[in-house]
C-alpha cells in the first residue's frame, strides 16, 4: 500500500519545489487555483470538496476507487491502480512558437476529442485575441467572463427538451448573437456565427480592431439582463410581473426582444410599454387559437425595432411589428375568450398563469393602497361545476350536453384553489350542506377570484351564470392585456 502511495504521490506533486506553483505537477488559471489546491491537498481529516468541478469531479473518483479497492485483495488492488495511473496514462504537451495559432491548434486537436460547448470555444477565442492583442488576459477573464465558470450549475445546466435541449449558456449566447445580427441564429453554427460577428464588429471600427473591453462587456451586461429575465428576477413592480408571466407562457423566442427591451434601463417606462404590449399581444393571440409559426419573424422584427430606432419612436416600431402581426381586436378577444375551452385544450400551466393574473388584478383593484393579501403562486385550477356534471347539475329541459361539456372547460367556470382544498370540493354539488362548493369556498378561500364568483352566483350556478362570468373577467382581461388601439391612445397621450 504504501509502495501504490508513493507512485501515486511523485505525480501530483514535485519533491524539491522552491515554491507551490513549483510545487504542483500542474498549475491551472487563476480562476481554478483555489479549487485546484483544494483537491490536492486534501487530506482524510477534511471534509471531502464540494461545490465545484473539481471538488465534484475528486469526489466522484474517490467513490469509485474506495469501492472498486474495498471488494477484495486490497493491496494487489492498490499496485494495479497505481500501476494504471503512472504507466498508462499518457499526456501530451505541446510547445509553441511565437508564429503558432494556439486557438487554431486547440479547436483542431478538439475536434478529435470530448466535444466543447460553443460558449468554451467563445471563451477561449476572447482570450487568444487578447493575447494577439498584448491585452491583459487574466484581467479581461476575470472582469468579463469568470461568472460563467463560477456559477457553471446555472449557467450550463441543461435547458429544453428534444432536439432543443442545450445548456443555457449556449441558449443566452443564441439570443445574443440573435440580438445583435438581426438574424436566426441556429445552435448548431453558433461558434461560427459569433466569429463572423466579432470579424464585423472588427471592421467597423476605426483602427479595424476588435475593442475587447467593450465588446466583452456588452456580452457581460446583457448575461445579466438574460439571468434576470430568466429568473424572474426583476422585483415585485409591474414589469417583473409580466416577465415572469412571460416565462411561464412559456414563449422563449421572444428573450432577445427582452433583453432588448431591460437595456433600456434608464426608461422604465419605455419598458413596462413593450413589455406590456408584447404580453398583451401574446396572451390574445394564444386566447383566440392563432398560429405561433411565424413568431421567430415576429421576434426579429420586434429586435430590429428596438435597434434602429430611437426613444419614443422604438415603441411606435413595436406596436407597429405586433399591429402588422395580427393583434386581435376586443371584439376578437371578447369572442375567443366566452366560447373557448381553455381547461385541456391549453397548457395548464398558462391557465393558471391566467388566473393567477386575473386574480392579482383584482387584489389590486381591491386593495389599492396594501401589499397583495394572498399569494397566488402554488395555486391549482378547480372547475366550479365539475368536469363530471352529471350527477349533482342536472341539465335544464331542452338544454345541449355537448355545450354544456365545452362551457365546463371555459374561463368562465375555472377558478383557483389552494392544493389543500381542492381534493374536498371535487365533484361536490353547488349546495348541500358543510361539504358543498359554496359553502367550502365561503369558509376556505380568501381570493378575489372566489369573492367575487360567490357574489354573482347566489344559490345556484348554471350555465348562464358560467357566460356572466366570462363577461366579467373579460373586463379585467381587457385592462391586464389591452388592444392596440387601446395602447396606442395611450402612447399618444
Amino acid at each position: 500500500m504504501a509502495q501504490a502511495l508513493g507512485r501515486l504521490e511523485l505525480l501530483c506533486s514535485n519533491q524539491f519545489a522552491p515554491n507551490d506553483e513549483a510545487r504542483f505537477k500542474v498549475w491551472p488559471t487563476n480562476d481554478d487555483r483555489e479549487q485546484f489546491r483544494e483537491v490536492l491537498e486534501w487530506t482524510a481529516a477534511k471534509p471531502v470538496p464540494t461545490g465545484t468541478r473539481m471538488g465534484e469531479a475528486f469526489s466522484f473518483f474517490r467513490t469509485a476507487f474506495i469501492e472498486w479497492l474495498s471488494r477484495d485483495r486490497i493491496p494487489e488492488r492498490a499496485l494495479a491502480l497505481s500501476a494504471a495511473m503512472s504507466d498508462h496514462l499518457r499526456m501530451i504537451v505541446l510547445d509553441l512558437d511565437q508564429f503558432d495559432e494556439p486557438q487554431a491548434i486547440f479547436e483542431t486537436l478538439n475536434a478529435h476529442g470530448t466535444p466543447l460547448l460553443p460558449a468554451d470555444l467563445i471563451k477561449n477565442w476572447l482570450l487568444w485575441e487578447a493575447g494577439r492583442q498584448s491585452a491583459d488576459a487574466p484581467s479581461l477573464y476575470i472582469t468579463y467572463w469568470a461568472a460563467f465558470d463560477k456559477e457553471a450549475p446555472y449557467w450550463r445546466q441543461v435547458i429544453g427538451t428534444g432536439h432543443a435541449a442545450r445548456p443555457r449558456i449556449d441558449t443566452f449566447l443564441q439570443n445574443w448573437l440573435t440580438l445583435e445580427t438581426l438574424e436566426v441564429v441556429s445552435a448548431k453554427h453558433l461558434y461560427d456565427r459569433f466569429l463572423a460577428f466579432a470579424d464585423k464588429w472588427r471592421a467597423s471600427s476605426a483602427d479595424q480592431k476588435l475593442n475587447l473591453v467593450d465588446f466583452m462587456s456588452r456580452l457581460q451586461a446583457d448575461s445579466a439582463r438574460y439571468r434576470k429575465i430568466d429568473e424572474g428576477s426583476l422585483g415585485g413592480g409591474e414589469v417583473g410581473e409580466r416577465i415572469r408571466r412571460l416565462n411561464r407562457l412559456d414563449y422563449v423566442v421572444f428573450r432577445p426582444v427582452l433583453i432588448g427591451l431591460l437595456r433600456e434601463g434608464h426608461n422604465e417606462e419605455l419598458i413596462l410599454r413593450g413589455i406590456t404590449a408584447l404580453e398583451s399581444y401574446l396572451v390574445r393571440r394564444m386566447v383566440c387559437g392563432e398560429q405561433t409559426r411565424g413568431y421567430a419573424k415576429v421576434a426579429l422584427d420586434l429586435v430590429a425595432a428596438l435597434q434602429t430606432h430611437v426613444g419614443e419612436d422604438r415603441y411606435q416600431a413595436m406596436l407597429e411589428v405586433l399591429m402588422a402581426s395580427g393583434w386581435p381586436d376586443d371584439h376578437r378577444f371578447l369572442h375567443f375568450w366566452s366560447k373557448s375551452r381553455f381547461y385541456g385544450w391549453f397548457r395548464r400551466a398558462r391557465v393558471v398563469t391566467l388566473l393567477q393574473a386575473l386574480e392579482m388584478a383584482l387584489q389590486k383593484r381591491a386593495h389599492k393602497s396594501e401589499k397583495l393579501l394572498v399569494d397566488v403562486d402554488g395555486l391549482t385550477i378547480e372547475h366550479i361545476m365539475p368536469q363530471s356534471w352529471q350527477a349533482n347539475w342536472p341539465l335544464a329541459d331542452g338544454a345541449d350536453a355537448l355545450a354544456r361539456d365545452s362551457a365546463v372547460q371555459n374561463i368562465g367556470n375555472l377558478t383557483l384553489v389552494t392544493d389543500r382544498l381542492n381534493p374536498s370540493l371535487s365533484n361536490a354539488p353547488w349546495l348541500g350542506g358543510n361539504s358543498s362548493k359554496k359553502v367550502q369556498l365561503e369558509e376556505h378561500s380568501k381570493l378575489e377570484l372566489n369573492r367575487k364568483l360567490l357574489a354573482g352566483a347566489g344559490d345556484t350556478w348554471t350555465d348562464a351564470n358560467i357566460a356572466e362570468r366570462a363577461a366579467l373577467l373579460f373586463e379585467v382581461a381587457r385592462e391586464i392585456w389591452p388592444s392596440y388601439e387601446a395602447v396606442a391612445a395611450e402612447a399618444i397621450v
